[in-house]
């Protein structure tokens, strides 16, 4: 049974200097895909799941919601997890598109007028 995912793409967004992603994913990529149920794109996760999908992580830090962007991967019932079930951690980047589905998507997830880039936690330590 195929197991249709869709996504939308955002940006990443670099320092100049030294990457600290510690080999993440994106320091590989330009784009990561995100789990996103209105996004533009799709895979299907039964055949195979692209190297820069990500999921949008939502957290609560002292009564505020707060998100991240984090390596994902779908099981066998179709759910969206981290991947490789590491502590991610940031690495230095963020990610950010105009699309407004991304800001849908975390409103959606709770919290309202959100604006600006999201962390990308996908630094590891060996």
């Amino acid at each position: 049974m195929a197991r249709i995912i869709r996504c939308l793409p955002v940006n990443v967004y670099r320092d100049s200097g030294a990457d600290c992603t510690n080999n993440g994913v994106s320091k590989f990529f330009d784009r990561l895909l995100v789990e996103c149920p209105t996004g533009p794109y799709s895979f299907d996760a039964e055949h195979e799941i692209p190297l820069n999908f990500c999921r949008l992580n939502v957290r609560n830090f002292r009564g505020e919601v707060l998100f991240d962007i984090r390596p994902a991967t779908v099981t066998a019932s179709g759910a969206v997890v981290d991947r490789g079930n590491r502590w991610y951690m940031m690495g230095g980047n963020f990610a950010h598109t105009p699309d407004s589905r991304f800001r849908e998507l975390m409103e959606a997830r709770g919290r309202s007028a959100v604006h600006g880039a999201v962390a990308i936690h996908d630094r590891v330590e060996n």
